[in-house]
């Protein structure tokens, strides 16, 4: 993480998403490191186990000859243009596509609101139960896909809505037609959402931030031990694969109830989204090595919430210039004995 300059809360943000293996979407102007920092997330995460690395070398088996079994978690990023069955498996005979061959590892979609609306979608089922089930007149099969989501985007399809200075020249129209191509409940399914802006001069040229690789290396190894040690009796192994029940189980005060009440009471917090939120809470906690959930956790796992979709722009914002529009001729009046 020594090549992000700046960027402290998206840092932030990698830390939680490796502790707690977290689906995390980073949205942002061009250039601002979003697939640099997506790239680096797989050096962080820990070796696989021999259990997971055998499931990893059977699927890709399935695929080409293996002369060895690899105990890396894989990383895949397929393109904007895979079809549905690349990125979910098919063909004939049945073979395993993109999120299988990501099992145990991360699947990584630059650029997501690129992709086709068939295969994002595609992707809701899987990611909750960790598997692809493919079924066909003739035959049917059944690949492991528990990966982590890792995801791009622009704010705009000009990619500049949120940049300080360079203007954005998007119509309302393209506004809400690119908005609208990665669904709700897709976006419901990110435990964290990251904004990032571009990086001022003072940063790019000064020393690495806080906390380096070393720092972070370190503290992500403590992380592993302390829930082992302390989630490991209670059936899971990181918070994002805990329930509601066990989660609770962990320690929660009564000042993170009543921030949590208020949440679900003014923000459009589903049951879903309450419970990813609760899980970013716990690896906030595994992280500072505490047994219960603060109000602090709480707060810092909201403020992880992606943005609700807005359903239209109907005003164009202000700090941005209109872009200039195409001279068209007025139509001339019919005459009035015209039928």
């Amino acid at each position: 993480l020594d090549d992000i300059r700046g960027q402290s809360h998206a840092r932030r943000g990698a830390v939680v998403a490796v502790a707690g293996r977290h689906s995390m979407w980073m949205q942002g102007p061009p250039g601002t490191g979003k697939s640099m920092l997506a790239r680096r997330l797989r050096l962080l995460l820990p070796d696989l186990t021999p259990q997971r690395a055998l499931e990893v070398a059977s699927v890709e088996a399935l695929l080409r000859p293996l002369t060895s079994m690899s105990t890396r978690p894989p990383f895949r990023a397929p393109h904007t243009s895979a079809s549905a069955q690349a990125l979910l498996g098919g063909g004939s005979p049945l073979r395993p596509g993109e999120l299988a061959r990501a099992h145990g590892g991360i699947l990584f979609l630059d650029e997501i609101p690129e992709f086709a609306r068939p295969v994002l979608e595609g992707l809701r089922q899987p990611l909750e139960e960790g598997e692809v089930r493919l079924q066909r007149a003739r035959e049917w099969a059944t690949y492991p896909a528990d990966v982590q989501l890792i995801a791009t985007s622009n704010p705009c399809p000009c990619g500049y809505a949120t940049h300080p200075k360079m203007p954005c020249r998007c119509t309302p129209s393209r506004l809400n037609a690119y908005t609208q191509r990665v669904s709700g409940p897709l976006r419901d399914r990110f435990d964290l959402c990251v904004e990032m802006g571009p990086v001022d001069a003072d940063a790019l040229e000064g020393p690495p931030s806080a906390p380096t690789d070393e720092e972070v290396r370190l503290m992500l190894q403590q992380t592993r031990d302390f829930q082992e040690q302390q989630h490991s009796l209670r059936g899971f192994r990181v918070s994002s694969e805990a329930t509601l029940d066990q989660i609770r189980a962990t320690g929660l005060d009564l000042a993170s109830r009543r921030l949590l009440r208020q949440a679900v009471s003014t923000l459009p917090l589903s049951g879903r989204g309450l419970l990813r939120c609760l899980r970013v809470a716990r690896t906030l906690a595994d992280l500072a090595q505490r047994e219960g959930m603060k109000a602090s956790d709480v707060r810092e796992a909201l403020s992880f919430r992606p943005a609700p979709l807005e359903a239209e722009v109907t005003t164009w914002p202000n700090r941005f210039p209109r872009p200039p529009r195409n001279h068209q001729r007025p139509l001339k009046a019919a005459p009035p004995d015209a039928p």
